[in-house]
């Protein structure tokens, strides 16, 4: 089955599709892992939001948070990591999906600062979740910062640069909602996550 008939299976493309999407991009079991819990923690601020009275579009959250690094494996194969965002954005406008290609391509850097992330409430969801989380498990902002210099290298230039950025996105999101950023942990998420099986 080739990525094209995901779209002829489901216009909605459900968590199987994704999963199934995934897979066929050849993404191990802990990037799944990793995506899962981006998935629990975008659906969980995006049902905050919505509560305060927020339109969010909940099923392109749902969608792009577990597809966010469908073309991961590939980029860091040919040593790009930085393209996995555009590549994976690309692939899903490809197979007719370009709302949620559209968000997946906003979470990387250049996002913070382009001002594409401006007023998008569900690419300021996945963007911020994706960084609140180090492989599987659920970290602060500046626990993700400090782990990307230590992954990344040549991120620490502008490291600090992308921190107060990402701070800013955190301050925009939590104005709007009853809970603190520390309140997002396991427990509070535990009830968003997809299944295990993979």
């Amino acid at each position: 089955m080739n990525m094209h008939n995901i779209v002829s299976m489901d216009k909605n493309l459900g968590i199987s599709e994704c999963k199934l999407l995934l897979k066929q991009n050849d993404i191990p079991i802990h990037i799944f892992m990793h995506c899962r819990k981006v998935n629990a923690i975008s659906r969980y601020i995006a049902d905050k939001l919505i509560e305060k009275g927020i339109n969010i579009d909940l099923k392109v959250v749902d969608k792009a948070s577990i597809l966010h690094d469908v073309k991961k494996k590939h980029c860091l194969m040919i040593g790009k990591d930085e393209l996995h965002e555009k590549q994976g954005g690309e692939l899903l406008k490809s197979i007719g999906f370009d709302r949620i290609g559209e968000v997946i391509s906003r979470h990387g850097i250049s996002s913070l600062h382009d001002g594409s992330l401006n007023g998008d409430w569900e690419s300021m969801i996945v963007h911020y979740a994706d960084k609140r989380v180090i492989h599987d498990k659920i970290a602060s902002l500046d626990e993700r910062i400090e782990d990307a210099k230590i992954r990344y290298p040549e991120s620490r230039s502008y490291a600090e640069k992308v921190r107060a950025a990402r701070q800013i996105l955190e301050r925009q999101i939590f104005k709007n909602l009853d809970i603190k950023p520390e309140d997002i942990d396991e427990e509070a998420v535990e009830p968003y996550l997809i299944e295990e099986e993979y």
